[in-house]
């Protein structure tokens, strides 16, 4: 990789992961205060409706932010077509996603649903016109404008989504949320990236992008579907609160490795599409990208599978205590799921989104018949299920873009194996910490156990992977420096 575009890659990863520290925080404090102020059920109705939304979503974008990063598209003739081409998609989907509120409300035999779909409506024309000028800041490298204008949506959010629900709101908060949010980042967005639509549609210009956005749309569907398999099935089979509960489970162990992850893919696929002519340069930034997310992610979950007992009742309170187990169970499924974000992003650069389309059908399938069966007893029966058919199906996808990138699937493994062991060990020390403590307080037990992870990881690091360790944090920082 050459030193400029490393560097800019480098420096992009610290630009969103300070931006991604500071949303966490935001989010991890709007979830306490949510958590408080409104009930499991307006959660779990929330959840379903959001569902739908999702959806909508998937098709608002249309793939074409993707494609138009993928090929390095710049030509103005092309990005006004796709602008007005997502605009009028969104505007449709809206729609559809107002009109489709009574079938929601009949598949999930809930209430209320339609009439929170109102604002997401609205939010899938807000979407739509942030495609382009999100692509071009993101094929540009540009994420010190990205992160601003995403941290400064998502402080609106949460300020709208607080006062909302303090003021006896209850589940339209979660509604106004994203709405807010999303509006903010939007026009900051259009202001970073100097770029504004001119009336311009043509659809030959936009024709070069159709068979990757394509195939991208059909995979992201399908995808969405085995997402959300668990919401479908147990919001049909156990009801609203355990959605909730599930869901809290869920948003637990995501919001840690999204917010570790997506920092490193969201600059990995640009920076691979534009080594995609280089493949041995290609590879070796493949490679200290899952590095880069293992040893963050990787005793984030050691850590938090020990102190889940402890942190949920007393951070969230104690109707939330169904949701430890399967938080738990999740914490496996994230930490397999945090590297292996990286292999799609691989076969998305190498213009083989057919691919990711095969391997997404055939493991949705294995979702729902497992999803299936472990909704027939609880929600801990869901997690253990969707766990065991998420990891196999992520290894799977690791060993399919290995085969394309013409590397050895066994090197990929073994070259992650020093922040394995680091992370094994730390998890099974806090663990006798917490026994040898069974008869202190939780919050007691929480703090010393905290400090002792903080402290014990990089001795461990220093013993399993002391030159590794060295080298990443010294060609991270220097490439910071270098300008």
């Amino acid at each position: 990789m050459s030193q400029d575009l490393g560097g800019k890659a480098v420096r992009g990863v610290a630009w969103l992961g300070s931006g991604q520290m500071v949303r966490l925080a935001v989010s991890f404090g709007t979830s306490v205060m949510l958590a408080r102020l409104l009930a499991p059920s307006d959660f779990g109705l929330f959840t379903m409706t959001y569902l739908a939304a999702e959806l909508a979503q998937l098709f608002a974008a249309f793939g074409f932010g993707s494609a138009i990063v993928q090929q390095q598209a710049t030509k103005p003739a092309l990005l006004n077509s796709c602008f007005w081409a997502n605009l009028a998609i969104g505007a449709v989907v809206g729609l559809v996603l107002i009109a489709s509120g009574p079938v929601v409300e009949l598949y999930f035999q809930a209430e209320g649903i339609t009439p929170l779909l109102g604002p997401l409506a609205i939010n899938m024309l807000i979407s739509a016109a942030m495609v382009v000028p999100g692509s071009l800041l993101t094929q540009r490298l540009q994420f010190q404008q990205l992160t601003t204008a995403q941290v400064v949506g998502s402080v609106a959010a949460a300020i709208t989504a607080v006062a909302a629900s303090a003021a006896g709101m209850g589940v339209w908060a979660l509604a106004l949320q994203p709405l807010v949010g999303n509006l903010v980042t939007g026009a900051m967005m259009l202001k970073y990236s100097r770029w504004l639509p001119q009336w311009h549609f043509k659809f030959e210009d936009v024709r070069p992008l159709l068979h990757f956005s394509n195939s991208l749309l059909a995979n992201n569907f399908i995808e969405f579907i085995g997402r959300n398999l668990p919401v479908l099935i147990i919001g049909r089979v156990l009801g609203a609160a355990a959605v909730g509960f599930y869901g809290m489970a869920s948003g637990m162990t995501g919001v840690v490795v999204y917010q570790i992850s997506s920092v490193i893919v969201r600059v990995l696929f640009p920076t691979l599409s534009a080594l995609k002519d280089n493949r041995e340069a290609m590879c070796a930034a493949w490679f200290k990208a899952n590095s880069a997310i293992a040893v963050l992610a990787w005793p984030t979950m050691a850590g938090a599978i020990v102190v889940a007992p402890d942190l949920v009742p007393l951070v969230f309170g104690a109707q939330w205590t169904p949701s430890v187990v399967p938080f738990q169970v999740l914490c496996l499924l994230m930490s397999v799921m945090s590297v292996a974000f990286t292999a799609s992003t691989m076969l998305m650069s190498l213009g083989r989104a057919d691919l990711m389309l095969r391997i997404t059908m055939v493991s949705t399938l294995a979702y729902a018949v497992a999803l299936w069966f472990g909704a027939q007893y609880d929600i801990t029966a869901v997690a253990v299920a969707y766990a065991a058919v998420g990891i196999a199906s992520l290894l799977t996808s690791v060993y399919v873009a290995a085969r394309q990138a013409k590397v050895s699937f066994r090197a990929l493994l073994l070259d992650l194996r020093p922040w394995a062991l680091a992370s094994v060990a730390l998890g099974l020390i806090m663990a006798a910490v917490a026994y040898l403590m069974a008869g202190q307080l939780p919050v007691v037990r929480l703090v010393v156990l905290i400090l002792v992870g903080a402290m014990l990881y990089p001795a461990l690091l220093w013993f399993t992977a002391r030159a590794r360790s060295l080298s990443l944090y010294e060609e991270v920082v220097g490439r910071i420096r270098k300008r």
